[in-house]
């Protein structure tokens, strides 16, 4: 799997093969394993999600797991980085 942009501030792009097109849950994890998001996406093209950052999320290096209902999982890391 892969995301993009990267460094993200607002909103990521993931692409990954093998993976319902109904959607997918993305994980969003500090490197400590914490979650800090969690949201169901859907499709927006052929192998292709978006998702949310929240606003409120600190810069900083995450992990962003993914994972459809026949439990294909995939992780990427994700650096977050607003304009301040």
């Amino acid at each position: 799997v892969t995301a993009f942009p990267n460094p993200a501030s607002s909103q990521i792009t993931l692409r990954g093969q093998g993976f319902s097109p109904d959607g997918v849950e993305a994980r969003l994890l500090a490197a400590s394993g914490r979650l800090v998001e969690q949201e169901h996406v859907v499709g927006v093209g052929p192998a292709a999600w978006t998702m949310s950052i929240p606003a409120d999320l600190m810069d900083g290096f995450y992990l962003l797991r993914m994972q459809d209902a026949a439990m294909h999982t995939a992780t990427t890391s994700v650096v977050v980085q607003r304009d301040h």
